[in-house]
């Protein structure tokens, strides 16, 4: 008795490129229910695909004796596993079948991830609508940026400041250089002479005017408004107003004193 070989063909892809697989080929039925001449063949048979993917040269081992094929038929429960994904099928052989195909048995693709599907939305469930509440923005309005009002703080800083066009009385500027151009320079009531007014630059030699300061005159400067005293004056004024005068007086009483003295005594 001996094993008759079957052998294997086509490709092994994952997701549509050549892939290493690993085959358990389990008969069926089990060892202890096929006739005696098939206990030959082993319970499983074990097959590596290399990472190219292609099959050539594999052979599953078929039970039957010398030189010829099981005439029963033989079914095998195979399962081939790639990249994690297993591809479990049959294969039934008998003495008609000398290869076998198993490029579409052995065509893996990867297994889809798995989602978890969202099953509520804020607490809503089936045709969800959601309103800006739901998601915690209640003061949010779909306005553009130009139209966005601004908050009750910014007005109130606002209101306390000037117009970006606005004038000033003169009694406010209180620091600063007031502009040339602002100021009302003439010769008119109300106006201001300038630095290069010729007003300011004239000798204006005075005009002869003493006669109408002397006396009777229209403008006449009395002694009085001069601190000086008038033509006709007098003067008083005590001993103690002239320095060392008191001194000398006293010298004279003295010798006048020692003078009376000595005549009286002749």
């Amino acid at each position: 008795m001996a094993l008759a070989k079957v052998a294997l063909l086509g490709t092994a892809t994952l997701n549509g490129s050549p892939t290493a697989v690993s085959i358990t080929a389990t008969p069926v039925p089990a060892a202890s229910e096929r006739p005696a001449f098939s206990l030959l063949a082993p319970d499983v048979q074990t097959l590596s695909v290399p990472s190219s993917g292609a099959l050539a040269g594999l052979t599953l081992d078929v039970p039957g004796p010398a030189g010829t094929w099981p005439l029963e038929g033989v079914t095998y429960l195979v399962s081939a596993t790639a990249g994690g994904v297993t591809n479990t099928f049959q294969v039934f052989l008998n003495d008609a079948v000398k290869k076998v195909d198993l490029s579409g048995e052995l065509t893996f693709k990867s297994a889809p991830v798995e989602s978890h599907p969202v099953t509520s939305v804020a607490g809503k469930t089936g045709a969800v609508t959601l309103a800006k509440s739901d998601v915690g923005l209640s003061n949010v309005d779909n306005t553009a940026d130009t139209a966005k009002p601004i908050s009750t703080a910014v007005q109130t800083a606002l209101n306390g400041k000037a117009a970006t066009d606005h004038e000033h009385a003169g009694e406010d500027i209180t620091s600063g250089t007031v502009a040339y151009a602002r100021l009302p320079v003439g010769t008119a009531a109300s106006t201001v002479a300038a630095g290069n007014d010729s007003r300011l630059s004239n000798a204006r030699t005075p005009t002869a005017h003493a006669s109408s300061h002397a006396s009777g005159g229209s403008d006449e400067i009395t002694p009085a408004a001069i601190g000086a005293a008038a033509t006709t004056h007098a003067h008083s004024f005590d001993v103690s107003d002239v320095t060392g005068l008191q001194a000398i007086l006293n010298d004279y009483e003295t010798r006048i004193a020692a003078l009376e003295a000595t005549a009286g005594g002749a």
